[in-house]
């Protein structure tokens, strides 16, 4: 009887390790860049699939991927984003992670040496490492974070001013960005929405604020003059969330509403109405109950709380789904 029961309790030992070994993991954030794509999953692990192109998935080489494959290196984390050049990871400590292009100081590392695989953002001035993060966003050549007592750090391309930090052609360590109408430093801020080259930044009073190119009136103040710091969008109150794409921006309101502004020649602005120049945001008509949005290149998304999909703007490649 005691053989058995110690082969008995070798063998619930081997099926606990077996199982525990072969324990599944469930994606739960996923994040699509340009050709590349990134999925978060349960364990706090990171997996990526697609172009490579200077270790954009950072396995450690520049294979393209039809399968995902696991970035290096990474554990605990709670965010990820995937741009056009380059890719990021939150970590639970509040630390951040870059890999990929590295051309203006994308990673936020002080070089311009691509990475194949997760390398740690260096701290203001490349002091130390950057730290207290809880949200990350990548553009184009550029990056952003949000640091747990509002304020807001920007590192890589600053061509048209999109960092918000002044007139300098890029930065290859994170500066913060300055504050609204250039005085002082921007703060109070919950949420950050970034794209080709104009930012924008949800504030805890329901307000929103854009820098950057301004050609179409992207950044919603009125005109179309490009701004090196953080301008008011006009007229926007009680925001829960924002999105930016190439040349335009949308906000979703508290009541359910969608307001959009910037080019709108694709019909962006889902009023019937292809204007090019739409300086000011405007409300997209029939459009109610609405509790999650996102804009794409020259189109935009909206989900509505009955589970339904609406889309409207750019349908060159059927990306509007109809």
């Amino acid at each position: 009887m005691k053989r058995i029961s110690v082969l008995s309790s070798i063998c619930i030992l081997l099926c606990f390790v077996i199982i525990m070994q072969t324990k599944v993991s469930y994606a739960q954030v996923i994040a699509g860049g340009q050709d590349h794509s990134l999925i978060l999953c349960d364990d706090g692990t990171v997996w990526a699939s697609g172009l490579n192109l200077n270790g954009l998935l950072g396995d450690g080489t520049e294979i393209q991927r039809t399968t995902p494959v696991q970035t290096i290196g990474l554990s605990d984390i709670v965010e990820v984003a995937a741009g056009t050049t380059h890719s990021m990871a939150l970590r639970n400590d509040g630390t951040v992670w870059a890999w990929g292009t590295n051309v203006y100081g994308s990673l936020g590392n002080g070089s311009a040496i691509p990475s194949l695989v997760p390398i740690q953002v260096l701290g203001p001035g490349g002091v130390g490492f950057l730290e207290d993060i809880t949200a990350i966003a990548v553009g184009l050549a550029y990056s952003m974070a949000l640091r747990n007592d509002g304020t807001v750090w920007a590192w890589g391309f600053n061509s048209t001013w999109q960092l918000g930090a002044g007139t300098f052609p890029f930065s290859a360590t994170p500066v913060q960005v300055l504050g609204l109408n250039g005085i002082g430093f921007l703060d109070n801020v919950k949420a950050l929405a970034i794209e080709h080259n104009h930012s924008m930044a949800l504030r805890n009073d329901g307000t929103v604020v854009a820098w950057g190119r301004n050609f179409f009136g992207q950044l919603g103040d009125g005109t179309s003059i490009s701004s090196i710091f953080p301008v008011p969008v006009v007229g926007l109150t009680n925001i829960i969330d924002i999105s930016v794409g190439v040349l335009h921006s949308v906000a979703l309101q508290d009541d359910g509403t969608v307001w959009v502004w910037g080019l709108g020649g694709d019909g962006q602005m889902g009023n019937g109405i292809t204007t090019f120049f739409n300086p000011l945001p405007i409300i997209v008509p029939g459009l109610s109950n609405i509790i999650d949005l996102e804009a794409g290149r020259g189109f935009n998304l909206a989900l509505q709380d009955n589970g339904t999909l609406w889309g409207w703007g750019q349908n060159n490649f059927g990306q509007l789904g109809n």
